[in-house]
């Protein structure tokens, strides 16, 4: 039975990236949307997937204010 179901996921940046490179994207923004797409293609057979991200603002900086 198949099931089209729509799935919002929230990255968010864990800590910077220690290398100090300029890049479109942080390694921990790429490494948990690559973990959480997985799981959820694990577990589900029909799905839209709905993005959103903080890229740039650290889960240890209480000070996330834009």
């Amino acid at each position: 039975m198949k099931y089209n179901i729509r799935i919002a996921i929230y990255i968010r940046l864990s800590k910077p990236d220690a290398d100090g490179k300029i890049q479109e994207e942080s390694n921990s923004i790429s490494m948990q949307r690559i973990l959480i797409r997985k799981y959820i293609e694990s577990h589900f057979t029909s799905f839209q997937i709905m993005e959103y991200q903080d890229d740039g603002f650290s889960g240890t900086d209480f000070a996330r204010v834009r």
